[in-house]
């Protein structure tokens, strides 16, 4: 109870906050998290080496500080977003090409959203469907603490957004399945079933990943979207969609979600700093 108070004491006092002053709190953030807590940066400073062994100690420094500094904008942005009317999200994220998934619409099948966890991907999930002809359900871990989770879940409901647990994804699937639907889901993150997960070559790499995204297009036959995120300037995201897989169930095993993380790694290469380095991404290793 102790945790949701502070929570939501940040909420409000963030919620009558404008959004110049907002980047002013998320300066001295940067700071604190930088260089005083210095918040996982071992993790952070490990997964960008490895990535980018032919990048000079500089190079690898100037990521990591735009690394900071987009988390602590998007930690904040992420609670304002909480108390943000409609129509200021939507006007903060813009869909640019909302036709590559309506076509599947209008062919009558639904859809499969993938997204990473690039750029302020809590306000694409609130607010990224909505400029599409189909009823967004957003698949989430729910929050470990349950009166914050019951507050995120309840905020969001004023978008329009569903949002769903995949620990209840296939009651959900069979609830929805009759009408327009596009599935979102964040599926680039470390899988903690290793027997299931599909193993790809990501950044250089092999890495284990999650293979509920592949299965669920296969079993369900969705056609298949990328959510590619852009930050154009702080608070302002632009989405642009790229075709992942019109015809799942005529993949290889894997070949899926190969393509997926392929257009990840394409997205973190643009620009770096804007991926969430601080998750402990290749922390297993392939299988002899």
């Amino acid at each position: 109870m102790i945790a949701y108070c502070i929570f939501l004491g940040l909420v409000r006092f963030l919620q009558i906050t404008p959004f110049w002053l907002l980047y002013r709190f998320s300066d001295g953030l940067y700071l604190l998290m930088r260089y005083g807590i210095k918040y996982r940066y071992k993790v952070v400073y490990q997964n960008l080496k490895q990535t980018f062994p032919d990048k000079t100690e500089a190079e690898i420094q100037k990521i990591i500080d735009g690394f900071y500094q987009h988390l602590c904008d998007m930690a904040l942005e992420s609670l304002k977003g909480f108390t943000c009317s409609r129509a200021t999200l939507t006007q903060r994220v813009r869909l640019r090409n909302p036709e590559v998934a309506d076509r599947y619409y209008d062919q009558g099948g639904n859809c499969l959203a993938l997204a990473a966890h690039y750029g302020n991907y809590e306000w694409v999930a609130s607010v990224g469907g909505l400029q599409l002809k189909y009823l967004p359900l957003i698949l989430y871990k729910p929050l470990s603490n349950r009166y914050i989770d019951a507050f995120v879940r309840n905020s969001r409901k004023q978008y329009g957004t569903l949002f769903g647990s995949i620990y209840e994804t296939d009651k959900l699937f069979r609830a929805t399945f009759e009408r327009p639907v596009v599935y979102g889901l964040a599926a680039d993150q470390s899988p903690s079933n290793l027997e299931k997960c599909y193993w790809v070559k990501f950044l250089g790499r092999d890495t284990a990943c999650l293979h509920g995204g592949e299965n669920y297009a296969i079993s369900l036959n969705l056609k298949a979207v990328y959510y590619k995120i852009k930050r154009i300037k702080r608070g302002y995201y632009d989405v642009w969609l790229q075709e992942i897989e019109f015809d799942p169930q005529n993949t290889c095993p894997g070949e899926f979600t190969q393509k997926f993380m392929n257009l990840v790694e394409a997205t973190i290469l643009e620009e770096p700093s804007h991926w969430l380095w601080s998750h402990k991404r290749w922390k297993h290793q392939k299988p002899a």
